[in-house]
């Protein structure tokens, strides 16, 4: 990112703060979980707004680069400030080798990057197993995990949104499973831990 990027990101994020804390009285919780170098941010998704949200979570310099349909790179605007934003478009109708790689060299280069592990925004109340992609760049990138719960639903104005961050964790083999069956029990315990981080009392808690 050029130091012109960089100046443009950080007047967004506090722009960004100020006006989720005022519309819909933001609280984040476990900052403090966020560790430095390459990082697999994972998060349940519901809403167009969690990847700001996301973004608002990792703290001002804590930059994330995204995997985001790639329909949204073709969005008259959106498209613009993704591509500036280096985010990494990924085919959801076929294995998106070009997307692996690169998402790939983000995590090996000691930076962070956000998958929705689920593949797609699911309505309040609705959950549905993980893909394996996430348990995959994990494993192949050697980076810790840290799983992200964002409120669910529509986020109306004035509503309560909360993110919590997790703890990080490095995902773990299982002996004596196929390559596919470890990274299908890698992916369930990652939604297990994301879906954990919800409030007690939250009315979308799973």
């Amino acid at each position: 990112m050029t130091p012109f990027m960089k100046a443009c990101y950080s007047i967004a994020y506090f722009i960004a703060l100020f006006l989720f804390h005022v519309l819909y009285r933001l609280k984040i919780t476990g900052r403090e979980n966020v560790p430095d170098g390459g990082l697999l941010i994972c998060a349940n998704h519901s809403a167009y707004k969690d990847p700001v949200l996301i973004g608002l979570a990792m703290g001002c310099r804590g930059y994330v680069t995204f995997m985001l349909k790639s329909e949204l790179m073709e969005v008259k605007g959106l498209g613009f400030i993704l591509r500036h934003l280096h985010s990494i478009p990924v085919s959801r109708s076929e294995a998106d080798l070009d997307a692996i790689r690169k998402s790939l060299a983000v995590l090996k280069s000691g930076k962070k990057l956000c998958i929705f592990p689920e593949g797609s925004r699911l309505s309040e109340g609705d959950q549905i197993g993980a893909k394996n992609g996430a348990a995959m760049l994990a494993i192949r990138s050697g980076v810790p995990i840290l799983p992200v719960y964002v409120t669910r639903g529509p986020k109306k104005l004035f509503s309560r949104i909360i993110v919590n961050v997790g703890k990080p964790y490095y995902a773990q083999k299982e002996s004596g499973l196929s390559t596919s069956e470890q990274y299908s029990a890698i992916a369930r315990q990652l939604m297990d831990n994301i879906y954990s981080l919800a409030p007690p009392s939250a009315s979308d808690a799973v």
